[in-house]
């Protein structure tokens, strides 16, 4: 049975560091503002989605942004396995204009839904998708030609979606759900019919399926999620 490595069922802990340093006016690289901007906008990144997605292949430029107190570095762990992740520093915060050390609260959970942000980012990168903010309970967004896509990932819990949904009836908002699996989604039933949902699932992701082949949508006659045509085309 598929485990996704982003449950919260195996028991990841984050290890949090306070910001270093006294901000300070410093010239920032235009090249660097798209990796601090997506960092900003959704909180925090994997230390591989930053080199992969954002072209920090060398390691001296991430060590450059973390050297100048653009963003900061940060632990997830669960037994031996460790995963670097990265918030914006105190520069970074600063420049910004975000709450210093906005990341204290987190628990893992926040850090492992940000992780699957991008991963969904990264399925969609042949679209050249752009990160925008979204409100709760949402992750972040993505807008891809003139359409905005607002991410909810679901890890067991939907209460908060349910609740917004419930009381946020849009039926020209585009929500995209990342679950581990759509029994998870089973509360919102109430709520889906003649709303523009897409659902994926973290196994999806991970097999790096076709895009044509990875999203669901809700089918009110038979009241189950059926696999549909690619959610670009809608």
């Amino acid at each position: 049975m598929f485990v996704s490595p982003f449950s919260t069922h195996h028991d990841w802990k984050v290890g949090w560091k306070r910001e270093r340093g006294m901000p300070r006016d410093i010239d920032i690289p235009r090249t660097y503002y798209p990796v601090l901007y997506a960092v900003a906008t959704i909180g925090c990144a994997g230390s591989v989605q930053l080199k992969n997605l954002f072209g920090l292949y060398n390691k001296k430029k991430l060590k450059s942004l973390a050297g100048s107190y653009l963003l900061l570095k940060h632990e997830l762990f669960q037994g031996d396995k460790l995963i670097p992740v990265y918030t914006l520093g105190s520069n970074g915060v600063r420049e910004f204009h975000l709450p210093h050390n906005y990341w204290l609260n987190w628990q893992a959970e926040d850090v492992l839904k940000r992780l699957v942000f991008f991963k969904l980012y990264e399925v969609f990168w042949d679209y050249e998708p752009n990160i925008v903010p979204s409100p709760e309970p949402f992750v972040g967004a993505l807008q891809i030609g003139h359409k905005l896509y607002h991410v909810f990932v679901a890890r067991d819990d939907v209460y908060d979606l349910l609740l917004y949904m419930k009381w946020n009836q849009n039926p020209d908002q585009r929500i995209i759900i990342v679950t581990e699996k759509l029994e998870h989604l089973s509360s919102l039933n109430p709520f889906l019919n003649g709303v523009k949902i897409r659902v994926t699932t973290d196994e999806d992701l991970i097999n790096e399926e076709s895009i044509d082949q990875m999203f669901y949508e809700w089918d009110a006659g038979d009241n189950v999620w059926v696999k549909n045509e690619s959610i670009y085309q809608k």
